[in-house]
């Protein structure tokens, strides 16, 4: 016996907003991100390909510095 099952849903596609993405099929795009994101790849988000995600409009304090985690360890001594 073979079955099979399609998807009912555009909420059925895993992934389909990408990391830090947010579905919500009553909006236009049904992709968005969430506070204090962007898309990471705007022109895919233009084409309806969301599946890049969003990242982070703002770096984290510790992405802000070029130093390895040795060198700010040992400022902080």
């Amino acid at each position: 016996m073979v079955t099979w099952e399609s998807k009912e849903t555009e909420c059925d596609v895993y992934g389909k907003c990408g990391v830090f993405g947010i579905f919500n099929p009553k909006n236009s795009p049904i992709c968005s991100c969430l506070s204090g994101y962007e898309p990471k790849s705007t022109e895919e988000w233009i084409r309806g390909n969301w599946t890049s995600g969003c990242v982070r409009k703002t770096p984290l304090q510790c992405q802000r510095t070029n130093g390895s985690i040795e060198e700010r360890a040992n400022i902080l001594l």
